[in-house]
């Protein structure tokens, strides 16, 4: 048995979210002469032959002779598959592999890419693949909404299609200065705010919705600028209508969140009794203060979408367990008030909360002189009132108000988009890089070139590693027969990462090979392929 060992490499290559555009009909011409013929249903196909004296089709359900002359064989493709016509005649030996594709996916091609355009779609990519029979399209759209739109204008042709459109990741961060400050009730009034009667700032500002919030006077959106806002607050401070208790900044990525406490913990001890009569004490910290949930998201016209939770805990007055003199646990309760909302503002809108009153208490006592301190009867003699709200100094209420401006400090979007536009284009330029070994025998040279040029025309980098960047090497070993039959096929050299490894070895298995150049005496070849995946930037 003649066996020969072949070595050759394809170059894959990847160019940013841009995958092969070029389908194999494009790439790979009518290559008859070396032993492989692509046909599709219903297509007859005349091979030129001299006086045959013998003709075999191996599968004729796929495809078979119609009608057969000293100077043709007529052949008509049936159905999808593959099967090989061989024939004798005076010059010897020679066989065909026909390969039968349902359809030329080029038709579908045009009219996807024509409906793509329709929606305003230019960083997508298709590429007709007839051996599946489908279209496979590629690349990124930015929101699951885009995704959306694209597959309702692709429905009619949704089972001719292989989706490999991703949602873009927006990797846009977002500084949020947040201040938080307890103001004078009075105070809140010089903010051009007047709870709970509507908003009455001289800026253009307007509530957000009731039916989102449920607190039409709480939520208030302005456009003033972030230093008319902090010279009205520093005035406020300044004549002590005003006291800031926080001013951190915080940043975090577009549709991620980020988490603000300002106050801190309260110890809570719970005590267990054992069945035997022992005691254990537990000890839980519960937080309290002022709690903020912010979730931004960048959207298009450099708009920001926040999605806020804003929690406030108080801790209240001491609540004894047990009698007055022989107290047996001392407990402190927490009040909370949370308000939950979703607003859309512009790149350095203020989002302003305010409403979150604190109430005080006035105790004024009455009493006579030396009689209103007489144990038991001193209790004629005084009179004790107690006021709850309202006052003024140091007994009035005391307002929270909380500001967020949010700020897009780095926004790829616009420049990605460029870039993959960019790539689409200048990928219609380029072409593989293919290499040959001076050790292969020139009547190999051809056949071999045909296969590398099959493995390249069918083979891409894998979708799902699209934004990672890496490279890899890897060799593929794969044995053909004379008739074209892959016996085997395995990785020689792994490239250290599996999913590389697996799109190489189904992309050569699903692949169909043409018979050995009827020149050739070999009952089969081992080549040996290195794929080469690869970025360019």
């Amino acid at each position: 048995m003649m066996r020969y060992i072949v070595k050759t490499t394809v170059l894959v290559s990847l160019l940013l979210a841009n995958f092969l555009s070029a389908s194999p009909q494009d790439l790979f011409t009518d290559d008859s002469d070396i032993g492989n013929v692509i046909m599709y249903v219903n297509e007859t196909r005349v091979f030129s032959v001299n006086e045959p004296e013998r003709i075999a089709i191996g599968t004729p359900a796929v495809a078979d002779v119609t009608k057969a002359t000293e100077n043709s064989i007529t052949v008509i493709a049936k159905s999808a598959g593959g099967t090989t016509l061989s024939w004798w005649d005076k010059f010897g030996e020679h066989s065909r592999y026909i390969s039968v594709y349902k359809e030329r996916m080029n038709r579908v091609k045009r009219r996807i890419d024509d409906l793509i355009r329709s929606i305003g779609f230019t960083n997508l990519q298709t590429q007709a693949m007839d051996s599946e029979g489908k279209v496979m399209i590629k690349g990124e759209v930015k929101t699951q909404v885009d995704k959306d739109r694209l597959l309702a204008a692709l429905a009619g042709v949704k089972d001719k299609i292989l989706d490999f459109v991703g949602i873009w990741e927006d990797k846009s961060s977002v500084e949020i200065a947040v201040e938080v400050l307890e103001l004078d009730k009075d105070a809140v009034r010089s903010l051009g705010f007047d709870l709970p009667n509507a908003l009455a700032l001289t800026e253009s500002s307007g509530p957000t919705s009731s039916a989102v919030t449920g607190f039409s006077n709480i939520f208030h959106v302005s456009d003033w600028t972030r230093s008319a806002l902090s010279s009205t607050l520093d005035l406020l401070i300044q004549s002590g209508k005003a006291r800031v208790l926080s001013r951190p900044r915080l940043v975090c990525r577009s549709e991620k969140e980020a988490e603000l406490l300002v106050g801190g913990e309260v110890p809570v001890f719970t005590t267990e009794v054992a069945s035997g009569g022992g005691e254990g004490t537990d000890v839980e910290y519960k937080e309290y203060g002022i709690k903020l949930n912010v979730r931004p998201t960048v959207v298009e016209n450099n708009r920001i979408d926040i999605v806020l939770n804003v929690e406030v805990s108080e801790i209240g007055d001491e609540v004894v367990i047990g009698s007055a003199n022989s107290p047996t646990a001392k407990a402190y309760p927490l009040s909370k008030r949370t308000i939950s909302t979703e607003v859309s503002l512009k790149d350095g809108a203020t989002l302003s909360i305010g409403g979150l009153i604190k109430e005080k208490t006035e105790e004024d006592l009455k009493k006579f002189p030396w009689l209103g301190d007489v144990p038991v009867l001193g209790a004629f003699f005084r009179h004790k009132e107690v006021k709850s709200g309202g006052g003024s100094g140091k007994r009035g209420n005391t307002e929270l108000f909380i500001t967020l401006t949010p700020r897009i400090i780095s926004n790829t979007g616009d420049n990605r988009t460029k870039q993959i536009e960019k790539n689409a284009l200048s990928h219609k330029k380029s072409t593989f890089n293919f290499y040959e070994k001076n050790n292969i025998p020139d009547s190999l040279k051809e056949y071999i070139y045909s296969i590398q040029k099959r493995i390249a025309n069918n083979i891409f980098y894998p979708p799902v590693l699209s934004r990672t960047g890496w490279e890899a090497n890897l060799i593929v070993s794969l044995k053909l027969s004379s008739i074209g039959e892959l016996k085997d096929v395995h990785i020689v050299k792994p490239s250290g990462y599996k999913t590389f490894d697996s799109q190489a070895l189904e992309t050569v298995k699903r692949l169909a090979y043409p018979s050995f150049p009827s020149h050739v005496r070999l009952e089969e070849v081992t080549i040996e392929v290195p794929i080469v995946y690869k970025t360019h930037r």
